[in-house]
C-alpha cells in the first residue's frame, strides 16, 4: 500500500486504508487475475503442455520444429529459455509464474504466433501455476522416480502429473507413452470429448517405431503414422529419442500438421542447445 497498490487481495481482512477482496485462495485469484488482465491469450493460441520426467525439453524443442516446418509462428517455454518474437529469456523455472504464464502468451498473440509449446512441470501443476491456460494438446512422456522430496510419494507425484489431462477440454487431444503404465492413469482423467493418440513401440500405438537400428550417429527406423509409415533417420543418438520424436510427431499431428512436413522437420533435427 505505501508503494501505491490501489487494493489487496488476501485470504482475510487487514488493517489497511484500501479495499481488501477476501478470497479463499490468493493463489488461484492471482492466476486468474492474469489471465482476465492478459484477455485470456491461450484462447488464442493452440498451447501444446508436455509433462513427464524425463525428455520434456527434448519433446517441446521437436514439437516447435515440426509446427516451425509446417510454416507456423511458434513461441517456447521451457527448462532452457523462454522463446517468442525472437525474445530469448534464460529460465529460472522450466514453468514460468502464473502472472508471466499469461503475460508471455498475449505477447505471443500480439506477435502473430499461432501455437505455443509449453514444458509443464509436476510443480507448476501441484501450484496451480498453469490454471486457465487452454491446452489444445496434453503430451505424457514418462513416470520414473523424481521430486518425492516434494510430492512424498509416486502416488502424489503421479496425480500432479494427472491434473494436466484432467483439465483437458472437449476437442483437444491427449498424447499418451503406449509404453509406460502411468499412461493409463492419465488417460483415466480424461473428460468426454478429449481425443487420445498413443505413442510408443508398441504395436497398439497409433504413432509408433518399428524395425529400429540404433547408431553412434543416429538412429535409422520406420515411423507409422495414421496415415502411412516412413523411413527416417533420426540424428538423435538413444532409444529414448526415438520415443521423444514420436511424442513430438503425436503432438504435431494433433494440431494439423501434415505427417510428411513432422517426418521432414525430425529429420532435419539436431540436439537441444544449452542455456
Amino acid at each position: 500500500v505505501a508503494r501505491g497498490a490501489v487494493a489487496v487481495v488476501a485470504e482475510e481482512a487487514l488493517p489497511v486504508a484500501v479495499p481488501t477482496l477476501v478470497v479463499a485462495n490468493a493463489r488461484t485469484a492471482l492466476v486468474d487475475a492474469a489471465r482476465y488482465y492478459y484477455h485470456d491469450p491461450s484462447r488464442a493460441l493452440s498451447v501444446v503442455g508436455i509433462t513427464g520426467t524425463n525428455g520434456k525439453t527434448t519433446v517441446a524443442h521437436l514439437v516447435r520444429g515440426c509446427l516451425q516446418a509446417d510454416q507456423r509462428q511458434v513461441g517456447l517455454l521451457g527448462t532452457i529459455a523462454y522463446e517468442f518474437g525472437g525474445r530469448r529469456i534464460p529460465a529460472a523455472n522450466t514453468t514460468p509464474d502464473p502472472v508471466r504464464i499469461h503475460g508471455y502468451l498475449r505477447e505471443m498473440v500480439d506477435r502473430f504466433a499461432s501455437a505455443c509449446v509449453m514444458e509443464v512441470s509436476s510443480h507448476s501443476l501441484d501450484q496451480d501455476r498453469v490454471r486457465g491456460v487452454r491446452f489444445a494438446t496434453g503430451v505424457f512422456t514418462n513416470l520414473t522416480q523424481d521430486h518425492l522430496d516434494y510430492h512424498g510419494s509416486m502416488d502424489n507425484y503421479r496425480a500432479a502429473k494427472a491434473r494436466l489431462f484432467k483439465g483437458l477440454g472437449p476437442g483437444s487431444t491427449a498424447v499418451l507413452n503406449r509404453d509406460d503404465p502411468a499412461s493409463l492413469a492419465m488417460a483415466d482423467e480424461l473428460q468426454r470429448g478429449v481425443g487420445i493418440l498413443w505413442d510408443g513401440m508398441s504395436p497398439d500405438a497409433d504413432i509408433r517405431a518399428e524395425n529400429i537400428q540404433l547408431g553412434p550417429d543416429g538412429t535409422r527406423f520406420t515411423m507409422v503414422l495414421p496415415n502411412g509409415r516412413v523411413e527416417l533417420f533420426l540424428r538423435l543418438v538413444g532409444l529414448h529419442n526415438v520415443q521423444n520424436a514420436l511424442a513430438a510427431a503425436a503432438a504435431a499431428v494433433s494440431l494439423g500438421a501434415s505427417e510428411l512436413t513432422v517426418a521432414s522437420a525430425l529429420e532435419d533435427a539436431r540436439p537441444v542447445p544449452g542455456p
